[in-house]
This record gives structure tokens, C-alpha cells and sequence, in this order.
């Protein structure tokens, strides 16, 4: 892609819904482009807020300068589209409910060693904070989010230890073989009336 021209290049993948609030991309960008930043965003998805994002992307002048879109891409093309990608993003707006959720996104960039950029609070924001595995936007306004995207994606340092500290966190921690081990171990020990032990196994509130 021309437009790339070797800049770093932020991307969502995914739905735009209502849910996703992918217009805060939108805002990014108009922040971005008032910062000088050489980023680059790149949305590719579809959904019932594709045309508002647009048409709010092109009205306040990003669209095509700092902010593009592409329409859905093959599933089996998305790990190609990560691993050029600097950073991926996993976006909601802020609702309670949706800080328990497993977005398969979030899952996607790690397993591609691809540092993710998250505006929602929840057990992922907490397991990027702790890893350092990306950067975690969440009640930070805008402003600062953009100032903190154009200097980490100019780190080449932090952008290495977050691309290892992403793979890592994949293969520590969800890898699929693990996690269909510990749930067999989560049966057994529920089916022998173990529930005591259950905890040691799988932490977490249940």
C-alpha cells in the first residue's frame, strides 16, 4: 500500500457495530494528524456503522490522509494483516458489561506477536498493564491516548519488548492445548466433588 510509506500503522479488524464504538478511530486520527504523527490507521470490517464512520472520518478531513478503510478481508488473511500491522486494536465503548468479554481480536494480535492498543477497562486492560504487551486507553481522553500511541510507536525498544511480551502471554497462557488440559482437570476435579481444588487450577471469580 502506497499510502503505508513506511509509517507505523495501527489497525482495527472487526464489526462495526454500535458495541464497538469504532468512531473513537475516527477521533484518534483528527488527534494524531494535530500532533504531526507519521501513524497511520487502517480499519477494515463491516457493519451497520461502517457508512457514519466514514462519512465522519471524510467531514473532518482524515479519510485517505491518516485514517483509511478497507472492506472485509478473508479470516485466513487476517495473521498476514497483524504481523505488518505495528499495533492492533481491540475497541467497545465504556459499558460495565463489556469489560468481562473475550474478544477474539485481542487473542488474534497476541498470537501474531503484535502489540494491541485497548480503549475499554476489564481483565484484558489489567493483562496488558501487567504484561506491557501493549497500551491501555482506557478512561485516558483522547488527547492522551494519541500522545501515547505516537510515542510508543516510535520506540523501536518498547515495540520490541511489547511484541515478544504479546507472544509470550499467548503461548503462556492460551495456548490451546493448555487451556483444553486445564479444563479437563477443572471436570475431573468438579465431577470427583473436588470444587476446593478448582480454584489452584483456573483462578478467578466464577
Amino acid at each position: 500500500r502506497a499510502w503505508l510509506d513506511n509509517s507505523p500503522l495501527l489497525v482495527y479488524t472487526g464489526t462495526f457495530g454500535k458495541i464497538n464504538g469504532v468512531g473513537y478511530m475516527v477521533e484518534l486520527a483528527k488527534e494524531l494528524k494535530k500532533l504531526n504523527s507519521s501513524i497511520k490507521i487502517l480499519l477494515v470490517g463491516d457493519g451497520a456503522e461502517k457508512d457514519r464512520v466514514i462519512a465522519k472520518a471524510k467531514s473532518i478531513g482524515v479519510l485517505e490522509d491518516n485514517l483509511f478503510y478497507e472492506s472485509q478481508i478473508p479470516k485466513k488473511d487476517i495473521p498476514a494483516l497483524l504481523s505488518a500491522a505495528t499495533i492492533a486494536s481491540a475497541l467497545f465503548i465504556d459499558l460495565p458489561e463489556m469489560r468481562p468479554n473475550s474478544a477474539n481480536k485481542f487473542f488474534d494480535a497476541l498470537a501474531s506477536g503484535t502489540p494491541i492498543f485497548l480503549n475499554y477497562g476489564g481483565w484484558m486492560h489489567e493483562l496488558v498493564n501487567k504484561h506491557g504487551c501493549g497500551i491501555t486507553a482506557w478512561q485516558m481522553n483522547i488527547k492522551e491516548a494519541a500522545k501515547q500511541l505516537d510515542e510508543k510507536l516510535q520506540d523501536s525498544d518498547w515495540l520490541n519488548k511489547a511484541s515478544i511480551s504479546a507472544r509470550q502471554l499467548a503461548e503462556q497462557e492460551f495456548d490451546r492445548d493448555k487451556l483444553a488440559q486445564q479444563l479437563m482437570t477443572v471436570l475431573e476435579l468438579v465431577s470427583e466433588g473436588k470444587f476446593q481444588q478448582v480454584e489452584s487450577v483456573a483462578p478467578g471469580k466464577y
